[in-house]
């Protein structure tokens, strides 16, 4: 019998997750990223908007590369553009739940040492420091590295007081390349974002649908 040999499948290598993205992103700009009730926010102007949030951390909170960035909102668009903004900044973000009890938020900041604490008034804040702005505003350019921490989960905390579990860009990168290659590959995904930002699982349903250009949907659930 005749033996066919495989294509060898071309490996992209990228150093950091938001090169990854990029990458995605790019090829289907005018397509809906994300679904926020009356909100339909195009692959592009998403990118563009977590530019301007990365480069508002930078200026005003001088957040850098080793920084670590709570993101503290409901789950919502500009609870994603956080998200993005502060991986952008070179920082790591830290995911803390609205809902938490309020000794278990003071935990989890304390132990992490925060450089910021996004909440509803910190994007408020940027909202208005965009407004400001009236020149191009560049997007930020830190060279993340894969040993670069994406971003810190912290455990539930039944054992005692909640521990924080550091996920390098390389570990994401590994995980994401495996994950992806297990998505549907149709035209019109559309992925449910219904868990909370502190759960692990969210990394798949939320970058997994970035990564094959589909449509992450908030507003099929209650957002909080």
């Amino acid at each position: 019998f005749p033996v066919t040999i495989p294509m060898e499948r071309k490996v992209i290598v990228y150093e950091n997750v938001i090169e990854m993205l990029e990458d995605a992103f790019s090829k289907s700009p005018n397509s809906i990223c994300i679904s926020d009730g009356d909100k339909q926010i195009t692959y592009s102007d998403f990118w563009i908007e977590t530019n301007h949030f990365g480069r508002y951390l930078y200026e005003v909170f001088n957040v850098t590369k080793t920084d670590l960035v709570g993101i503290s909102l409901r789950r919502s668009a500009e609870q994603l553009v956080a998200v993005m903004g502060a991986m952008k900044a070179g920082a790591a973000y830290v995911p803390i739940d609205v809902s938490w009890p309020e000794f278990r938020i003071l935990s989890v900041v304390k132990s992490s040492n925060l450089k910021v604490l996004v909440n509803e008034d910190v994007f408020l804040s940027f909202e208005k420091w965009l407004e400001t702005q009236r020149e191009l505003i560049a997007p930020l350019n830190n060279n993340i590295s894969r040993g670069n921490v994406a971003y810190c989960i912290y455990t539930s905390g039944s054992t005692g007081l909640p521990k924080g579990c550091i996920i390098t860009h390389e570990n994401l990168l590994n995980y994401l390349t495996f994950a992806n290659s297990y998505w549907s590959k149709k035209e019109s995904l559309e992925v449910a974002y219904f868990s909370t930002l502190s759960f692990d699982f969210t990394i798949t349903s939320v970058f997994g649908c970035w990564l094959n250009q589909g449509k992450l949907k908030v507003d099929i659930v209650t957002g909080k």
